[in-house]
């Protein structure tokens, strides 16, 4: 067993969108959550080969957060922090335009 420790995780937020064009508003089609992190992540490709690993580290509230975490890992320990977890906003169009905040 690998335990792998994340002490700064992130959650990507992925938007997808038709297009992007200036001074009218633009409709996205659908968008998800990703939970990431060097031990997140690692413990995501270890587990792809067979590796047995499990993810621990500090989060922001939320359970969703939680139920991510442990889908990519045999096992997770995740504990609760009232600082806020970092948010990062990815637009992508289908055009090949992209954003990234």
């Amino acid at each position: 067993m690998i335990y792998t420790l994340t002490m700064n995780p992130a959650v990507d937020m992925n938007i997808s969108s038709q297009g992007i064009r200036p001074k009218v508003v633009n409709r996205t089609r659908d968008s998800f959550y990703s939970h990431n992190g060097k031990g997140i992540n690692l413990t995501r490709v270890l587990r792809h080969f067979g590796v047995e690993s499990a993810a621990i580290g500090f989060f922001g509230a939320g359970a969703a957060k939680k139920k991510s975490v442990s889908t990519c890992s045999t096992s997770s320990s995740v504990t609760a922090s009232t600082v806020a977890t970092s948010l990062n906003n990815l637009i992508n169009a289908l055009k090949g335009y992209g954003l990234i905040s």
